[in-house]
């Protein structure tokens, strides 16, 4: 008998028959259906997970761990009575926060605002980094390129130290030069130029590639390489490729495009009792690559999201992961290095330092000149970015890092 003889057994009439047998054959077919489903898997759900971002974390928790970092910055400020700072925090390609605190200048009314302008000091690093890789992409450049190949006038005291430098060895502070090799002259004022005619003078004290020395002059050769490459001025590159496909409204460099900004956080210096507004400065301004950059949090905020992954037209994956990854390892007994102790590793990369730190990759970079101090950290895998803007040397920013890291793990772990 047929699966269909109850229904002609019934007595109903032929309307209610139909009904019955149309409900009875949908249910069979949508039965089938679920299991088909069951044993193919979308396409969607098969393709692998993007490799930028690993594994997010949840917006939840990320909202706590800026909440918790948001009072104790405020408290800080309180305690510690410095002036102003701005902090952005990016997650899933998306700003989360970005917000600015406290006044502009001690003395004043204005407040500090996502748009307020600061220098970034040694954050700069990095935009030379991916400026050359967009150039890397584009076949202008390349990453072990010899120096010489484009300032064929640079004179070291040993010439194969000279003929073997190489800008990767520029970007990651392995040009065999002593540590901040001559930055006492650009603390003086000394013009760059007249600087770099110096360099002859300056012992090789390693081969290049070999050891890690931080510099700021030499460091900036690589925009007098870009300039001879492409044709144009660093910071016009600066502007074109990246400033302005970020939407990077506020970011500028150099000492004149600061003082013309009407959004802007006056420097401060702190005399052992209490901060107050120090005379702006056009020092390490000469030396645009390491030291140049102006820019709001928000702006820097547009930054993170970059360095994340999440603008690949601009930068390619194999080019980020270039500058991101470990060049050079770095003790971790360097100064720089102590607000992180203890760390399962530690190193510099193209711009930005390297760390491991509780099974945790992170990419971070700090700055500090002339008043104003800032820090940034990458969490890659988590995809997760933190800036910190001040216009001041103060405790709470060279804990800041490490300290809303912790937030986040702890969080996790609970």
């Amino acid at each position: 008998m047929s699966s269909i003889g109850p229904l002609i057994r019934t007595r109903m009439n032929p309307i209610d028959m139909f009904r019955r047998f149309f409900i009875y054959c949908w249910t069979i077919l949508l039965f089938y259906s679920c299991q088909r489903d069951k044993l193919a898997p979308s396409p969607e759900l098969a393709s692998p997970p993007p490799t930028t971002i690993s594994n997010p974390l949840p917006s939840r928790l990320l909202k706590k761990a800026i909440a918790s970092f948001e009072d104790s910055l405020q408290h800080a400020m309180q305690l510690q009575g410095f002036p102003g700072a701005a902090f952005a925090v990016v997650e899933g390609g998306k700003i989360v926060h970005s917000q600015g605190y406290g006044l502009r200048q001690i003395g004043c009314k204005e407040p500090v605002d996502r748009n307020t302008v600061f220098r970034i000091a040694s954050l700069s690093k990095a935009f030379p980094a991916v400026l050359t890789g967009m150039l890397v992409q584009d076949s202008t450049l390349r990453w072990d390129d010899a120096v010489k190949d484009y300032l064929p006038d640079l004179t070291l005291s040993r010439a194969s130290a000279a003929d073997s430098l190489s800008i990767r060895h520029l970007l990651s502070h392995t040009t065999g030069l002593p540590r901040h090799t001559y930055s006492n002259l650009l603390n003086m004022g000394v013009p760059y130029a007249d600087i770099l005619s110096q360099l002859k003078d300056v012992r090789v004290a390693h081969t290049p590639g070999t050891w890690y020395n931080y510099q700021n002059v030499v460091y900036s050769l690589i925009g007098d390489v870009v300039q001879k490459a492409v044709g144009k001025s660093y910071d016009q590159l600066l502007e074109e490729r990246v400033f302005k496909p970020l939407d990077m409204q506020h970011a500028s460099t150099g000492f004149y495009a600061l003082q013309a900004g009407d959004n802007v956080a006056a420097p401060h210096k702190y005399d052992g009792e209490k901060y107050f507004p120090s005379k702006a400065s056009t020092n390490f301004y000469s030396v645009l690559p390491a030291a140049g950059v102006n820019a709001s949090v928000q702006d820097m905020a547009k930054w993170m999201l970059l360095m994340l992954g999440h603008r690949e037209k601009l930068l390619d994956s194999l080019t980020l992961w270039e500058i991101q990854k470990e060049q050079i390892a770095v003790s971790p007994r360097e100064r720089v290095m102590r607000s992180w102790r203890p760390v399962d590793a530690s190193g510099y990369g193209l711009g930005w330092r390297t760390a491991i730190k509780n099974g945790t990759r992170i990419v971070f970079h700090g700055g500090f000149v002339n008043g104003y101090r800032a820090e940034i950290l990458l969490l890659p895998e988590e995809d997760i970015g933190l800036v910190v803007l001040t216009n001041s040397f103060n405790p709470f920013i060279g804990h800041c890092l490490p300290y809303f890291l912790e937030l986040i793990q702890r969080d996790v772990v609970r």
